[in-house]
């Protein structure tokens, strides 16, 4: 699956990466990924657009997700299996290939 979007498996270690379903091209790695995701909830992109502009911020931010990336095993602990999800991932079967 990942390689029909020319995802690396170093892509993968960088952290989140989002792919605009529509536009396959168009993708967001890390905290700009967070970022996007959070824009989509309500009032969300009002949020996100305040935090991009004060200085400072969006920096500590990209700090911030990086050190939970690599820490998040120490942090919030790590399984001994897979979690899977009670709730689908998308709202059609159109996703079922993928899983």
């Amino acid at each position: 699956m990942l390689q029909q979007f020319n995802v690396t498996t170093s892509d993968c270690e960088l952290g989140m990466l989002l792919i605009d379903e529509a536009n396959p091209t168009q993708r967001w790695q890390g905290s700009d990924a967070a970022e996007e995701i959070g824009a989509l909830l309500p009032a969300g992109a009002l949020f996100v657009a305040a935090y991009r502009s004060l200085p400072g911020l969006k920096r500590a931010g990209d700090r911030l997700y990086v050190f939970v990336r690599d820490n998040r095993y120490r942090l919030f602990g790590r399984r001994s299996y897979t979690y899977t999800s009670a709730y689908r991932v998308c709202k059609s079967d159109r996703c079922d290939q993928y899983f």
